[in-house]
């Protein structure tokens, strides 16, 4: 995991006593970056998506003697939020990038070379994203909100397209929800 301040991350591999861990791997990254987990390849190990402010992404791709291969791709338009899940149903995680600023959102299905293949649409801008399958059907669905408590759920009906719900809890709420796949 890496440490937003300096860089700085350490792999840690839990051992099967409590509390022990194996230390295969450290390393530095520029500062600042999103670090976004899933397994974005299939392979079963968890990878890293990583995104800095100007765009930039890199796929850190797991490797089983510990660390990371990394896979780059073309810059990004600053500003996304992005959220991991499997968007598509086919074992590897996606990522769904939204743009608060003008409310365009992107489902980028990993192709499992650390490439993604796209989906896009615009929302009104402003909301909080969260992604995850509340259905089980295998599709990561999306939680949006505000501060004054409106939400709409869309449910992923596969391809980049959604059916709404939507209502108003009331202001103060905070939304979390575990990734697809969790138990």
């Amino acid at each position: 995991m890496a440490y937003r301040v300096s860089g700085i991350w350490v792999e840690a591999f839990s051992q099967a006593g409590f509390g022990a861990f194996d230390y295969p791997a450290s390393g530095q990254w520029d500062p600042g970056w999103q670090v976004i987990p899933g397994d974005l390849n299939g392979d079963g190990r968890t990878d890293l998506f990583l995104l800095n402010a100007a765009g930039v992404h890199v796929s850190a791709l797991s490797i089983v003697s510990g660390g990371f291969t990394y896979v780059g791709g073309p810059q990004w338009t600053p500003g996304w939020t992005v959220s991991s899940s499997d968007l598509n149903n086919d074992g590897k995680s996606d990522l769904f990038l939204y743009n608060p600023v003008n409310g365009v959102w992107a489902e980028a299905f990993s192709t499992g070379t650390a490439d993604f293949t796209f989906a896009t649409g615009t929302w009104d801008p402003g909301w909080s994203v969260a992604v995850t399958d509340f259905n089980q059907d295998g599709f990561g669905d999306i939680i949006l909100s505000r501060a004054d408590g409106t939400w709409v759920q869309a449910t992923n009906t596969g391809s980049g397209t959604f059916t709404y719900t939507s209502g108003n809890w009331g202001s103060g709420w905070t939304i979390y929800t575990k990734r697809s796949g969790e138990h």
